[in-house]
């Protein structure tokens, strides 16, 4: 089959911008800090347990200082897919995408505060409400692509 230049140059209509697409955006900015105070017990950790820079992880069983330097890593490990699909999501459905995710931050420091504890099981307090939500803006994220694709 032969493609036509203007199969992939033909406007799909998007959505305007609405004031609710403020909400996506300032998820966004609140995540950055949420990394910056995510990574401020990285630092007293580093300070509390006697650990320099540059090194990442003691490398001892039961390290309470690696707890909280991998709760941290693990935030900065999902962002990238967060933000996509904040941004994806946020495009027809920017409420319910900024509302999952301000739950989603929520239960990120939640699950640092169980991580920092020294006990990587305290981390479970964080899980229901970050991955139902992060679910949730998974879903909004598809339903963009199809309605950009004219499947919905």
């Amino acid at each position: 089959m032969a493609y036509t230049i203007e199969q992939f140059t033909s406007p799909v209509a998007m959505p305007p911008l609405l004031p609710a697409h403020s909400l996506v955006v300032l998820v966004a900015v609140l995540s950055m800090f949420t990394s910056t105070f995510l990574s401020t017990y990285v630092m007293n950790a580093r300070k509390e347990y006697k650990v320099p820079y540059p090194i990442m992880y003691e490398g001892k069983k039961e390290s309470k200082f690696d707890c909280v330097q991998r709760g941290h890593a693990h935030f900065l490990e999902w962002w990238p897919a967060f933000l996509i699909c904040l941004a994806a999501g946020g495009v027809y459905l920017p409420t319910v995408t900024a509302a999952c995710g301000m739950l989603y931050l929520v239960g990120r420091v939640m699950y640092m505060q169980g991580y920092a504890t020294g006990d990587p099981k305290a981390r479970s307090r964080g899980f229901p409400i970050m991955y139902p939500p992060l679910l949730v803006m998974i879903g909004t994220s598809f339903y963009t692509v199809l309605k950009i694709a004219t499947i919905v």
